[in-house]
């Protein structure tokens, strides 16, 4: 019975020196890497979507701002653009 509670109470067992990842097979480690990849190619993927979606409201209030800028300006010439030197074309002869 003291050769049972001596071997309960045991300390850790070492670990194996070197990678991290050194207890996964091969195999292991290549699911890991391809899920990794995958993860970082779907944060890119979202990064994208936000810059674009970001790019597009900035350019929409740009527009906004432009568009409104043009409202002061007075469209309405304030001279005739008919010239003052010729014929009405409806005139009889």
């Amino acid at each position: 019975m003291a050769t049972a509670a001596a071997a309960a109470h045991d300390g850790p067992q070492q670990r194996e020196k070197g990678f991290l990842f050194s207890r996964f097979s091969t195999v292991e480690r290549m699911i890991m890497l391809a899920i990794a990849g995958l993860a970082l190619y779907g944060v890119a993927l979202l990064s994208d979507g936000f810059y674009i979606k970001g790019k597009a409201a900035v350019a929409q209030v740009l527009v906004q701002r432009a568009l409104a800028g043009s409202a002061l300006v007075e469209t309405t010439p304030t001279i005739s653009i008919q010239p003052q030197n010729t014929k009405p074309l409806s005139a009889t002869q």
